[in-house]
């Protein structure tokens, strides 16, 4: 997938032996990339550690500013915008990255637009939904990627009715709940939620799925795009 092969990377270190030099590195500033959320899983992973630093994610900002662009890859965006090669490398995704930001922050400016614009909340959709009355379509998929896991949103979906995301999660053999649990395994966040966490604020759901994590459960936090993602893989969309 990345063109990168075991011969590439042999002899190099593991991600544990770099985890002090990265730690040190990124210290307590914000993070910027791009579906910055997939990277912070995998480093999450790596270090066996949560990692406290805010972020934030220029294809959520892409997405907002260029909605008529059917993809928003970083490939895309760089061809789109004529920004520096990207190949999937290191220095030149931290390049493309960077030079993504400069032109989404220019392209705000230029329109007057402050991050609230583009993250509007409401929009007449109510949240509090009876889980009880959805039931698969047909027999739920035993092999579905959310077989037998329990499952709460939180916030406001940008691209779907949350009850139609709730449906596809059951037919996908999934377990709904309303609030976070000691049950709960994944956490979907509303993309209308993105606002809230670049200033440093979290659902209550949130906070509490994170706090489980900490404590060993196993849950994971997906938002919303990495969700269609999923939807996508298993044939759901």
């Amino acid at each position: 997938m990345t063109g990168i092969t075991n011969e590439m990377v042999a002899g190099m270190p593991s991600i544990m032996d770099v985890k002090d030099a990265v730690l040190s590195f990124i210290g307590s500033d914000i993070i910027v990339g791009h579906n910055t959320s997939f990277d912070m899983r995998f480093l999450n992973a790596g270090f066996n550690q949560e990692l406290s630093n805010q972020y934030m994610d220029t294809m959520q900002f892409a997405r907002k500013l260029y909605p008529d662009l059917k993809h928003h890859r970083l490939s895309d965006m760089t061809e789109y915008l004529g920004l520096s090669n990207n190949e999937h490398r290191s220095i030149a995704d931290c390049i493309s990255t960077k030079e993504l930001y400069d032109a989404e922050k220019a392209l705000m400016a230029e329109k007057g637009l402050k991050i609230e614009d583009l993250w509007s909340y409401g929009g007449g959709q109510s949240h509090r939904i009876d889980i009880s009355s959805i039931v698969p379509v047909e027999e739920a998929n035993a092999d579905g990627f959310f077989d037998g896991r329990h499952v709460v949103f939180t916030g406001k979906l940008e691209k779907m009715i949350r009850k139609d995301a709730m449906q596809l999660v059951v037919n996908l053999g999934g377990v709904l709940d309303n609030t976070v649990n000691k049950k709960t395994n994944y956490l979907i966040l509303g993309n209308n939620d993105y606002n809230a966490i670049l200033h440093g604020e979290k659902s209550s759901k949130h906070k509490k799925a994170e706090q489980l994590k900490l404590e060993g459960q196993d849950i994971e936090i997906i938002d919303e795009f990495t969700f269609y993602d999923i939807l996508k893989d298993e044939g759901a969309l």
